[in-house]
Parts: C-alpha cells; structure tokens; sequence
C-alpha cells in the first residue's frame, strides 16, 4: 500500500481580506505567503501548518465552487477551543457554537468562516 499524506488545504473563498484575516487568527499564525496568481484579482495566501501541511486560501473571482453557495466543513486540532473562540469573537467572527462536548467525547467549538463554511476546533478525538 502507498503511505498517502496530505500536502495541502486549498479553500477558494469568497471574501479574500476577510479570510485570510479569520485564519490568521483561527491557526494562530500569520500566512507565509501572499501573491496574485493566474487572470488578474486571483490572490492567494499561504500558512504553514503542522505535518508539512500547506493551508491554502485562495481568492479567483467568480469561480464555480462558489455558484450556489456550496459549503464545506472540516475540524483543526486546538489544545484550548475556549481561548480561540475568544480570539475570534474579539475580531468579530462568529461561532455557531460555543464549546460543547462533541459525540467522540471532545471539547470543541464549531466557527464559521466570512463564507460560511463550518470549522470545527477542538481537542484530540479519536475513533472507537
């Protein structure tokens, strides 16, 4: 079997300024990186994450993953969802849900991005 590992995040966004503003905060860590790229008005950041993980959030003007408001969601590892969810409030970003114990027994908080995607953040979990 090929051991697979995930080089990159990419998340096309609606509101570029805004984003990288929210996981700047939400990853603790500024982009490494800002550029424009391809047709004009496409920008991206970029944020080193752990694992060699590449964070990409990228700006391409009208891009068809953003017709009809698809949403996506996906969860980050935190050692403290209280002290993020502040972090966030106190830029003015919201969370849908404050922390909660999650249904794999975790401390979490659910956030929603400036487009609306649903960030779950939280401690370890782990499958039965």
């Amino acid at each position: 079997m090929t051991n697979v590992k995930v080089q990159s995040i990419y998340l096309i966004v609606g509101d570029f300024g805004a984003s990288v503003r929210f996981y700047r905060t939400l990853l603790g860590r500024k982009e490494t990186v800002v550029m424009d790229w391809g047709p004009p008005g496409h920008q991206g950041a970029f944020f080193e994450i752990d694992g060699g993980i590449t964070f990409i959030v990228s700006f391409e003007g009208q891009h068809p993953a953003l017709a009809g408001r698809q949403r996506m969601w996906f969860e980050l590892e935190r050692d403290d969802p209280a002290a993020i969810e502040n972090d966030l409030r106190s830029e003015g970003f919201q969370c849908a849900r404050g922390v909660h114990t999650t249904e794999a027994g975790s401390r979490a908080i659910t956030a929603l991005d400036p487009d609306g995607n649903e960030v779950r953040i939280g401690t370890r979990w782990s499958l039965p």
